[in-house]
């Protein structure tokens, strides 16, 4: 894996992004318990957001996507993920469809 500083600016601002929000969510997972429906939504939600985060910046360091793609995938995905924790966190509920999903393996060419 490479050091974030060698991202693109673009690259890396989402990049590190990911890594507060990521933070964030395990810290307020923490607080929560089982009887909370934001419990279920936090539950494996790091993982989920490292995962992603990892898979588009390997796709980009292979040269599969371009440094703007990459960008605009990765904010893309954690600006939706933003707009569910908002309302889990907001409304008590969890959103009945959630719109932070990771970007599908077989569409990130297509972008």
């Amino acid at each position: 894996m490479q050091l974030i500083d060698s991202y693109p600016t673009a690259l890396q601002k989402q990049v590190r992004l990911a890594a507060r929000l990521t933070h964030t969510i395990s810290l307020m997972g923490h607080r929560v318990g089982p009887d909370d429906p934001a419990f279920f939504w936090m539950l494996g939600r790091p993982d989920e957001v490292r995962a992603v985060v990892s898979d588009v910046t390997r796709e980009w360091s292979q040269g599969h996507l371009d440094a703007f793609v990459a960008a605009r995938l990765l904010g893309d995905y954690l600006r939706g993920l933003t707009r569910s924790l908002a309302a889990v966190v907001s409304e008590g509920r969890a959103p009945s469809r959630p719109s932070g999903h990771p970007p599908r393996r077989d569409t990130i060419a297509d972008v």
